[in-house]
C-alpha cells in the first residue's frame, strides 16, 4: 500500500487504461490483489487525453469512463484456465 489515497493519472486514453488495470489488479498491483493470469495488451498511447481521480470505485467502472471519455474502446475476456474455454467477455 502506498501513501496515496486516490489513484490519479493523466494521458492519452490507452495509456492510462492500462496504468490503472496493472496498478489495480495486475503485476503492478499489491499481491493480495492481483489477479492470476490478468494480462494487459501493450500500451497503444492512443485516442484522447484523459484524467482519472478515483477512490473506492469498482475498476470496471472506471475503466468504462475512461474508454468513453477516451473514445475508445476495450475487452476484457476471461479465460477458464483449464481448458482454455471463453468463460465471460465484456466490450
Amino acid at each position: 500500500q502506498t501513501t496515496e489515497t486516490n489513484y490519479t493519472d493523466t494521458g492519452a486514453a490507452g495509456t492510462v487504461i492500462r496504468s490503472i488495470v496493472d496498478t489495480q489488479s495486475g503485476a503492478g498491483a499489491l499481491a493480495a490483489r492481483q489477479i492470476p493470469g490478468l494480462s494487459v495488451n501493450p500500451d497503444t498511447a492512443l485516442w484522447e487525453t484523459v484524467a482519472v481521480n478515483a477512490r473506492f470505485s469498482p475498476l470496471l467502472d472506471v475503466v468504462t469512463g475512461l474508454g468513453d471519455a477516451g473514445e475508445i474502446g476495450f475487452r476484457l475476456i476471461q479465460w477458464d484456465v483449464d481448458d482454455g474455454d471463453i468463460l465471460t467477455t465484456t466490450g
